[in-house]
């Protein structure tokens, strides 16, 4: 098995257990960022973990009002949001480990 290859199963695998973290973080009410590190770092160990962590606080809501409609009170960027940030940054890495490894 070539390096490359290597590497591409390494990122698979993180990217599919950093899910599963972020994943598992959300529904126990933990930052998602917390749950794909741990996922993405330590597979499915990390995944474990980060299911075996107290539960967080319930997110509030603050009420809606005529101009605004209901919004968590944090201003952060969604899930979805999020996971495509982290799935860009994979790939740049990806594709600069693949430009080190080409010259080097």
């Amino acid at each position: 098995m070539t390096a490359d290859a290597v590497f591409l199963v390494w990122l698979v695998a993180a990217g599919v257990f950093g899910g599963l973290g972020w994943w598992i973080a959300t529904q126990r009410r933990r930052s998602p960022w917390e749950g794909f590190a741990l996922g993405a770092l330590f597979g499915p160990l990390g995944a474990v973990i980060e299911a075996l962590m107290p539960e967080g606080e319930p997110t509030v809501y603050r009420k809606p009002t005529p101009t605004t409609p209901a919004t968590p009170d944090s201003d952060a960027l969604t899930p979805a949001h999020l996971m495509a940030i982290a799935i860009f940054v994979i790939a740049l890495v990806a594709l600069a480990l693949s430009n080190i490894s080409s010259h080097g």
